[in-house]
């Protein structure tokens, strides 16, 4: 498939055929059908304002799943897919267009940048370490701009400290750890994430949640007990019959789907998944 490249700054979006940027700008790496279908999404016609994140998130259903999408260039840079997507890049996107529909931005520049924002700490793309790679200091970083708020049932959750180190303890496994310089960045931040105070719902709880703690499309960020791990998926929550299920990008089914089976059902079946968060997007 062939990606166009865009250098992207707060002055200037052209067209590269290099690919190259200069310091203060990124890359955005997309194909014309992606930024096509991005704006078929910001134009379309839904039944009811605001728009919520299941409403944008049901125009994907069907959409084939595909793990590591953002891990596929050399240069760390926007990326931006809508063939394909992965649970991350699902909710960031569907995050980033409902925000932008409700904003009444509904142009792809406007997306784009409202995806770095999301996507990049302190809303700045500024090389592979900037990444949000950790779901958890993606809500912390996202709540601090204001974008989305963490639900915290007091009845129902726990709290407890957690050793985050999964990257830097299998630093192989990422092809964007390329020096010991951005290795030592990761390593900074898995030591903030790990001296703050790590709360979820326990999965035995999470059936206890009700439409006045969590709401329709509410985004559920599944916690685990891989060691070194805090968050391995993520997706949003829809009711169907009164019951919460996982709208999500799912790897198992490899596609797009609401879950058959209720959340709480749902995280049963899951050796490791041991409870959730909830996160509301701020519309």
């Amino acid at each position: 498939m062939h990606y166009f490249y865009i250098i992207l700054s707060s002055l200037l979006l052209t067209l590269s055929c290099c690919g190259m940027s200069a310091e203060s700008e990124n890359i955005v790496y997309y194909t014309a059908k992606d930024s096509v279908k991005c704006e078929e999404i910001l134009t379309h016609t839904f039944d009811s304002k605001p728009v919520s994140t299941t409403d944008v998130a049901k125009l994907f259903l069907g959409i084939p799943y595909q793990g590591g999408t953002l891990d596929r260039e050399q240069t760390e840079g926007i990326v931006v897919r809508f063939d394909s997507l992965d649970c991350t890049t699902f909710v960031e996107t569907v995050t980033t267009l409902t925000r932008c529909i409700n904003k009444g931005t509904t142009d792809f520049n406007s997306f784009l940048k409202e995806l770095e924002i999301i996507r990049y700490r302190n809303g700045k793309c500024n090389g592979y370490e900037s990444r949000l790679h950790y779901f958890s200091e993606w809500i912390y970083n996202n709540q601090t701009m204001g974008i989305v708020e963490e639900i915290l049932p007091d009845n129902l959750i726990t709290t407890e400290q957690r050793s985050i180190n999964f990257m830097s303890l299998n630093a192989d496994w990422y092809k964007g750890i390329t020096s010991d310089t951005i290795l030592s960045k990761i390593e900074a931040t898995e030591a903030f994430l790990s001296a703050q105070p790590f709360t979820y719902i326990p999965k035995h709880k999470v059936a206890l949640l009700t439409k006045e703690s969590v709401k329709e499309g509410d985004i559920i960020v599944i916690v685990t007990d891989i060691k070194g791990l805090d968050i391995s998926h993520v997706g949003f929550a829809s009711f169907v019959n009164g019951k919460i299920h996982l709208l999500h990008a799912s790897s198992g089914e490899k596609e797009v789907i609401i879950d058959p089976l209720p959340l709480s059902e749902y995280l049963a079946k899951q050796k490791h998944h041991v409870g959730v968060k909830v996160v509301r997007v701020i519309i």
